[in-house]
This record gives structure tokens, sequence and C-alpha cells, in this order.
């Protein structure tokens, strides 16, 4: 039985979905539930919005916290990049070690999972350029 339009899974869901930044934020997180479903992980959403992650999922035998975040694209010293914030919906406060233990980042049909470690160091804004983060894409 197919639990998603087909539309959805093998194209994205389109942009259309939602224009404002809430809209694109649930439907960024609504497509890592699809690509989670796709992997075969275990996924639970908490039912309180105060925790600075989005969801836990299961993989490898184990649970992990993810926080989900919704990318553009823009051009950066001539190279095309994906951008990010990464600040919690406040943006007043940056995220601290032990908020979350994976990043979720999602532009379009892509999904880039990256360990807190990797991206630790960065303060409020983040630049992908995606041949450098190939080996967290999902």
């Amino acid at each position: 039985m197919d639990l998603f339009p087909e539309l959805i899974v093998k194209r994205g869901i389109p942009r259309s979905y939602g224009k404002g930044s809430m809209q694109q934020g649930m439907r960024s997180e609504l497509y890592f539930m699809i690509k989670c479903f796709e992997e075969g992980w275990e996924i639970c959403r908490p039912l309180h919005h105060a925790y600075p992650y989005d969801f836990v999922i299961r993989r490898f035998d184990r649970w992990e916290t993810v926080q989900v975040k919704s990318a553009s694209d823009r051009i950066d010293k001539g190279k095309q990049c994906i951008i990010f914030e990464l600040r919690r919906c406040s943006k007043e406060k940056n995220y601290n070690e032990g908020d979350f233990d994976l990043l979720a980042v999602v532009y379009k049909s892509d999904v880039w999972l990256m360990p807190w470690e990797v991206i630790s160091d960065i303060k409020h804004t983040a630049r992908i350029f995606q041949s450098k983060f190939d080996c967290f894409r999902l």
C-alpha cells in the first residue's frame, strides 16, 4: 500500500504547499518524515513544541533527536550554495550542544542529515557547497 502520493515521493512536495516561513518549515518537516519512511527508520514527533528538536528517529538501533531546517539557494563567491538559518524560531537564541543529535537540512527534494559535530561551529547562517556535504545526503 502506497502511503504517499507519487508526486510527493518522486518529485518532492510542491513549492506551492506553503510560502511563509511557518508553512515552509512544515513542508520541510513533512518531506523529512517521508525520507525517514523511505529509509525504513522509525520516527516520532514530540507533542510539545518547547523541545529544541523536531523529531526523534531510530536508525541503526539507536534513537537520535533531529532538528529540521529549510534551505534556499544563493550564489556565493561565484558558486551556487544552499543557505539556511541555524537559530531557534525566535531568531534570538542559537542552539547549544546537546539540543539535538542531528540536523536535517531540506532543500527542494534534497535532504542532508548532519551530526552536531559537523555544524557545532555555525552561529546563525550556514552555507552548504553541495560537493563538500555529499556524504551527508540521504
